[in-house]
């Protein structure tokens, strides 16, 4: 009588196919996978137990942990008799016949190939996905200007050159903003101004991807509430508030794209009133930046606003730095930083500026950890502790006196050389002069924001390898007990937003 070795193979709890081994080859015989139908997997295993031919003994193998301390009596009491009865027309596995043993390792050498496969396929699609967008900074090509489509029908036809074109005025923009409402009630909270999907197309519905929508988040209550849109729609600017006012800065506008797909840099300066809502996005006033920037740093301190690197309108890494005298409506040069840097994270902390990891122009450290602090009295900078590891598309957040870095996009550790999301939370321990872990996120993620609101920094949106895209999941990160709880969720996924405190 020759046994042959029949295994049903199980993945995620759906039967994905079935595999046959000749124990006295010891070689695998037949094998069939299917990931989409799970009942023709199931139909077909049957097949195999109730049409085999009479000289054909099945041996099935179980493989799930809550079975082998059965499986270990049954073989203990195999050894005693020397033989097993069949149960219910399944057969077990003798342990004294040697070729079934062989064959049984083949089958599970198979399994555990299939889904090693497997596994490194996500894996690699996931660092495809942070690949895809660093890559995007160290792009160096001819800027070939394509305008995409606006899915919005009403939109007038718009210059093809838009970043030498003025800021389109308001009687021409695709909707008028609306004005901020309900912003007089007692509230607790923070205010998230544009960003998008990217993975989605542009849409004219409210709430919806248009790359304009405006909510404010009520911490204590945990609700969200629409309460205006922004000029036109905005990704990856730069965002700072002096006393009641919020300043939206450069950035992208997704409606236009370059021939390789990459988002445009723009010079606009927007204003917006919390206290009466009213917008002022004239291009005579707020003055544009000199130059156009997206993936920038951008603080506020003292009633100036300071932007540093970026990406121009080819996505050439940028060091110069610029200050906005909010007073005054001028832009002004200052210290340049020692490299071009893109997509690092921006703080004001103990009276300077803090400029930590981001991307850089040098293809053999393509992600930096280096620190930089900006002494805006001295108009100089200084280097300072580097981060543990590579990070860029993270943020910097002051709580409670102290500094915080969440998430980002780097290497898990010094080894690894591919770069997925990040959960770690880091704050800088000043006495041992280094960075310390005090927590995770719940999801990984980078190209998020961040806010501090008393003793909990409030993390939105980003995009996460772990999810192959942009995310919606709200965290709470408490600093009392150094745990993240999660939030109620963005109204939708996003990512390139920004946000500031309302409190």
């Amino acid at each position: 009588m020759v046994a042959f070795c029949v295994l049903q193979v199980a993945y995620e709890n759906r039967h994905i196919g079935i595999l046959l081994a000749d124990p006295t080859t010891t070689r695998l015989q037949h094998q069939e996978f299917y990931q989409d139908e799970p009942e023709r997997s199931t139909r077909r295993c049957r097949h195999f137990h109730s049409h085999a031919p009479a000289n054909l003994v099945p041996i099935s193998l179980h493989h799930r942990k809550r079975k082998e301390s059965r499986h270990r009596c049954q073989r203990k009491e195999s050894r005693q008799h020397g033989q097993r009865k069949a149960k219910s027309g399944e057969y077990i596995l003798v342990d004294e016949h040697e070729n079934e043993i062989k064959a049984a390792i083949t089958i599970q050498r198979y399994v555990k190939g299939f889904l090693t496969r497997r596994h490194i396929l996500k894996m690699n699609l996931a660092a495809k996905v942070i690949q895809n967008a660093l890559r995007a900074h160290w792009a160096n090509r001819r800027n070939d200007y394509r305008p995409v489509k606006d899915p919005i029908e009403t939109d007038p036809p718009l210059n093809s050159d838009p970043v030498n074109s003025p800021i389109i005025p308001m009687t021409t923009t695709t909707t008028t903003p609306r004005m901020l409402a309900d912003l007089k009630v007692p509230r607790d909270g923070l205010m998230v101004f544009g960003g998008t999907d990217p993975t989605q197309l542009l849409s004219s519905s409210p709430s919806s991807n248009t790359g304009m929508e405006i909510f404010m988040y009520l911490v204590k209550s945990w609700t969200w509430k629409n309460v205006g849109s922004l000029p036109e729609p905005r990704t990856h600017f730069g965002i700072a508030r002096v006393g009641y006012e919020v300043y939206i800065i450069g950035g992208t506008d997704p409606r236009y794209k370059t021939s390789n797909e990459r988002n445009i840099a723009v010079k606009s300066v927007w204003k917006v009133n919390l206290k009466t809502g009213e917008w002022y996005f004239d291009s005579q006033y707020p003055s544009d930046l000199d130059h156009p920037r997206s993936h920038f740093g951008c603080a506020a301190k003292d009633g100036t606003i300071y932007v540093f690197g970026g990406n121009d309108t080819e996505a050439r890494g940028l060091s110069t730095c610029s200050k906005y005298d909010t007073t005054f409506d001028a832009w002004e040069p200052i210290s340049p930083m020692d490299g071009p840097r893109v997509s690092m994270a921006v703080s004001v902390y103990e009276d300077r500026i803090w400029v930590a990891g981001g991307v850089s122009k040098n293809p053999s450290q393509p992600v930096l950890k280096s620190v930089l602090c900006y002494d805006t009295g001295t108009n100089s900078w200084t280097a300072s502790t580097s981060l543990p590891l590579p990070r860029a598309f993270s943020t910097l957040v002051v709580a409670h006196g102290k500094l915080f870095i969440l998430g980002g996009a780097g290497p898990r550790n010094k080894k690894s050389k591919s770069q997925v999301s990040l959960p770690d939370v880091l704050v800088l321990d000043k006495t041992l002069e280094r960075w310390r872990d005090v927590g995770v996120l719940n999801t990984p993620r980078h190209g998020h924001a961040a806010v501090a609101i008393d003793h909990q920094i409030i993390v939105l949106g980003g995009v996460s390898s772990e999810h192959m895209g942009a995310i919606n999941s709200v965290e709470i990160f408490d600093l009392s007990t150094s745990h993240s709880q999660k939030g109620r969720s963005l109204y939708q996924n996003l990512s390139g937003m920004g946000a500031v405190s309302i409190q």
